[in-house]
């Protein structure tokens, strides 16, 4: 066999490592992580529409003369799913929290950049081939042979625009950080009965107490610390009177965090620094050697927390007290929606006790709960589903719900200060401020950091000011 035969025969051969990807990649699922096992499916959907993709490319590649140029085209095709291959393979190798930042990071970003243009190109194929049978069934044929001459047009240029998107979502929009400010007590006339509810369930003696809300920071994504002194900078010029995290500080184990841990130390407000648990920062997303890894693990967290001075709210609430008027602040551990996620989160015994009364005076005095009738609930729950399927309908008393999670999908589009992001068929409150009819709100935080691939595009990272 010559070897222009057997370039022209590669994809077979790829084809294989592809199914050979798979098969890799279900043992791996097996093996360490099982709940892994319910994306299985979405994997053999991509690399179907990938086959389906090349088949429909593979003429068009096959037409250019020069032999060089058909074989480069054919590595630019496989190489994602090769990528893909390798990734996983090297998950088997060595504990990803462990990797280098940049290949942590951008290993599967790499692998997304590529893979996305081509499921694109497959799907413009299969609707100019829709559009085309069409177009024969109604004997339109001199439409559907024009239009048929045109999709190897269509589908590169539309690839071509979606790499442009990402590209631009990796070098630039992953890092446009973004300042928003939410009043929830409106000032204007012209708002709704229910934001007017909503307004009159802050106590006077709040009014105009400023919380800062960041989530989602996902910080073994960064190399570097630039963007993550800049978040700090960033909040610190807003002078917060309290502020929050909620959840995912970190992507796969409790590594990541330990170079940041200087820098977010810097992290300062009135009344303290405050986290709660998102469904990374357990450690769940790899495979340990054993429980007793895993453990360490955990509290390598915890205890890196505690060096930043940043206090972790594990099913716990504690109270603030301005002006005669009292703020309680609550946080549990992730509860999250579907089996993916874990349910550790327990409000009931968060709201049961008491941890401290931040304000020293008042504690010296006696501090009781009955000394405050006016009390205003601020719960900090990384996952929004917690707020529908808990909150909602048996804790009334939750007055501000502050949560993260969806990231967008870290991709949508803002117009008039409202987010409309791809994750909106995933989350039924997926980003931004909600308001119940009865006043109280969700605030979903669509983070500050990125996961899986590192791009936003529309969805900025953020900071938010909520001021009562």
């Amino acid at each position: 066999m010559n070897g222009k035969v057997w370039f022209e025969r590669l994809w077979v051969r790829v084809a294989a490592a592809y199914l050979a990807g798979i098969a890799v990649l279900f043992v791996f699922m097996r093996l360490e992580m099982p709940k892994y096992l319910s994306l299985l499916h979405l994997f053999i959907l991509i690399f179907v529409l990938d086959a389906i993709g090349f088949c429909c490319w593979r003429p068009w590649v096959r037409s250019r003369r020069r032999t060089w140029v058909r074989r480069g085209l054919y590595a630019v095709h496989f190489l994602p799913g090769l990528l893909l291959l390798a990734f996983f393979i090297g998950l088997t190798w060595r504990n990803v929290s462990l990797w280098p930042a940049f290949w942590r990071t951008y290993g599967l970003g790499i692998v997304v950049l590529l893979l996305l243009p081509h499921l694109v190109m497959a799907a413009v194929y299969i609707v100019w081939a829709a559009v085309y049978g069409i177009g024969r069934w109604c004997k339109a044929s001199a439409f559907a042979s024009r239009w048929w001459r045109a999709r190897h047009g269509a589908a590169m240029g539309m690839a071509g625009l979606s790499f442009a998107v990402m590209l631009y979502g990796v070098l630039f929009g992953a890092f446009d950080l973004q300042v928003l400010r939410e009043a929830l007590r409106p000032s204007t006339d012209d708002t709704s009965d229910v934001e007017r509810l909503a307004a009159a369930r802050v106590p006077e003696g709040l009014a105009g107490y400023k919380i800062v809300q960041i989530s989602d920071f996902h910080i073994g994504s960064f190399v570097g610390t630039a963007f993550v002194e800049r978040v700090v900078r960033e909040t610190m010029a807003l002078e917060p009177d309290l502020v929050v995290f909620t959840g995912d500080i970190v992507n796969f184990g409790s590594a990541e965090l330990v170079p940041h841990a200087a820098v977010l130390s810097g992290l300062k407000a009135r009344d303290g620094v405050y986290a709660v648990m998102g469904n990374h920062d357990y450690g769940d997303y790899v495979g340990w050697e054993s429980a007793a890894a895993k453990a360490a693990n955990l509290q390598l967290l915890k205890d890196t927390y505690a060096r930043m001075g940043w206090r972790l709210l594990d099913n716990q609430s504690l109270w603030i007290v301005r002006g005669g008027d009292s703020l309680r602040l609550a946080g549990v551990e992730n509860w999250g929606g579907g089996h993916r996620f874990p349910k550790y989160g327990d409000l009931g015994a968060a709201l049961a006790g008491t941890a401290c009364a931040i304000d020293t005076a008042a504690a010296a005095e006696g501090f009781r709960r009955g000394d405050f009738p006016h009390v205003y609930t601020v719960l900090l729950s990384h996952d929004p589903s917690h707020f529908d399927s808990i909150v909602t309908p048996y804790y009334p008393q939750v007055d501000l719900c502050l949560s993260g999670h969806t990231h967008g999908m870290q991709l949508g589009i803002r117009i008039g200060g409202k987010d409309y992001t791809a994750a909106y068929r995933m989350y039924r409150h997926d980003a931004g401020l909600y308001t119940l009819a009865d006043g109280r709100r969700l605030y979903v935080n669509t983070g500050v950091g990125f996961n899986g691939a590192p791009f936003r595009v529309g969805i900025r990272p953020r900071i938010v000011l909520l001021e009562l």
